[in-house]
């Protein structure tokens, strides 16, 4: 079995995770929300923490408005209010 056999048989099974989930109350949103909000907020503490290290005031205050930006988009995302096809900053 080639490397080619193995991704196309897996990409033919389907599990219960990768199953298309119904929008609407009470549904969970899709992985790559989840994993775009977790990415933006591990950027953000990334930008906080270069900030703290930093000497040059101009460049923390930069790195922390990022920081900020970064953290509201993961807030908009996380509440739903962020549109499909809407690009987050990050």
């Amino acid at each position: 079995m080639s490397d080619d056999d193995v991704v196309r048989d897996a990409g033919s099974r389907i599990g219960s995770a990768d199953r298309p989930v119904a929008e609407g109350v009470g549904s969970t949103p899709p992985r790559d929300h989840l994993r775009r909000i977790a990415v933006l907020v591990e950027t953000a503490a990334l930008l906080d923490g270069r900030a703290s290290r930093t000497t040059n005031a101009v460049y923390a205050e930069v790195l922390r408005e990022r920081a900020t930006r970064r953290r509201e988009t993961a807030d908009l995302l996380r509440s739903g209010l962020w549109g499909p096809g809407r690009r987050a900053a990050g």
